[in-house]
């Protein structure tokens, strides 16, 4: 029973260090612009520990309304698009501006169509631009990001509560 609850605490103890050590960033975005696109997603982020900046490393993006629909995956990592259209580099920043002017790229790999979300300098005035070897259209929008990161305290309660489920009821 000692050493269950032994190798119980140091799991934990690695598990934890691998958190505090290793931490990603959870959030959830939505898109919308003047033709009519709809859309939302989830983005895992790296702080690059500036202060400013973080790098996507995964994520996607579901379009809900609009001359596009389905789901795509985020390209991460920066430089030309697959098609060679964009110039992308998985940014966010930390500020009232989300997106700088390179911004995200988001793709299906089966057909090779691209999305890029980049800001334009305000709060408020960011562009998708959709395509793959010809592109369709642009439009002007919003990018709302909202973090959706399980606090530490949240991390901690899983821990107990994994910890409690090693512990055996003697009978």
């Amino acid at each position: 029973m000692k050493f269950s609850r032994s190798l119980a605490l140091s799991g934990l103890t690695l598990a934890a260090g691998l958190i505090t050590s290793a931490q990603a960033d959870l959030f959830t975005f939505t898109y919308t612009d003047t033709n009519g696109v709809v859309a939302s997603g989830n983005l895992v982020a790296n702080d690059n520990g500036d202060g400013i900046t973080m790098t996507c490393v995964a994520g996607d993006i579901t379009f809900t309304a609009g001359p596009v629909g389905g789901t795509y995956l985020l390209l991460p990592g920066s430089g030309y698009s697959p098609s060679g259209g964009f110039i992308y580099n998985s940014l966010l920043y930390t500020g009232p501006v989300s997106l700088d002017g390179y911004g995200l790229l988001f793709w299906d790999p089966g057909t090779g169509y691209e999305m890029n979300i980049w800001g334009n300098g305000g709060a408020t005035n960011y562009t998708l631009y959709t395509g793959g070897a010809t592109y369709v259209g642009d439009g002007v929008g919003t990018f709302t990001i909202v973090p959706s990161v399980p606090t530490p305290g949240a991390a901690a309660v899983l821990g107990v509560g994994m910890l409690a489920s090693t512990r055996r009821r003697r009978v």
